[in-house]
């Protein structure tokens, strides 16, 4: 489904906290081949380079 798509129609979820989710989701699944571009969006989203590492880190241990 078209990224531009989703957002449209799910807009009561802010970008920002879908990309929180988004990235959250692929550490605890292993989806490691996806989630570089993830980080990009997330980062374009408004999330900090600090908060991204603290979601890693929370996730792992």
């Amino acid at each position: 489904m078209n990224s531009r798509v989703v957002q449209r129609e799910r807009s009561e979820l802010p970008p920002r906290d879908r990309s929180l989710v988004t990235v959250a989701s692929l550490v605890t699944g292993g989806s490691t081949e996806q989630l570089r571009g993830h980080l990009v969006r997330a980062k374009a989203n408004g999330l900090t380079e600090a908060e991204l590492k603290e979601i890693i880190i929370h996730l792992a241990f």
